[in-house]
């Protein structure tokens, strides 16, 4: 783990590891961070390069909350809360059946 991504863990946690995960060609290409290509490109002055690891970590977070927005809006209810089939949708034992008549 690079330095600045160890510094963001100790302070943020485990969650803060992507926040380089760039979008095209980087230190971990094929992410959803558009503000970090790569330390080649975006590290420069320390107030720059921290800026921008700051815009990559918000960035990052928040793709994950959208992410668990959408996990939340798409996650089945719990058994407790799962809705009890009403009765004129219950199955009963019996079965009877009619046919057209022609």
């Amino acid at each position: 783990m690079d330095p600045v991504t160890e510094f963001l863990v100790t302070r943020f946690g485990r969650c803060a590891c992507g926040w380089n995960w760039s979008e095209g060609e980087g230190d971990r290409d094929g992410g959803v961070v558009d503000v970090w290509c790569c330390a080649a490109h975006c590290v420069s002055t320390a107030d720059a390069t921290a800026r921008l690891v700051v815009s990559a970590l918000l960035d990052w977070r928040d793709w994950i909350e959208d992410l668990a927005e959408r996990f939340s809006a798409l996650a089945p209810p719990p058994p407790s809360q799962s809705p009890s089939p009403s009765p004129s949708v219950a199955f009963s034992s019996s079965s009877s059946s009619s046919s057209p008549s022609s």
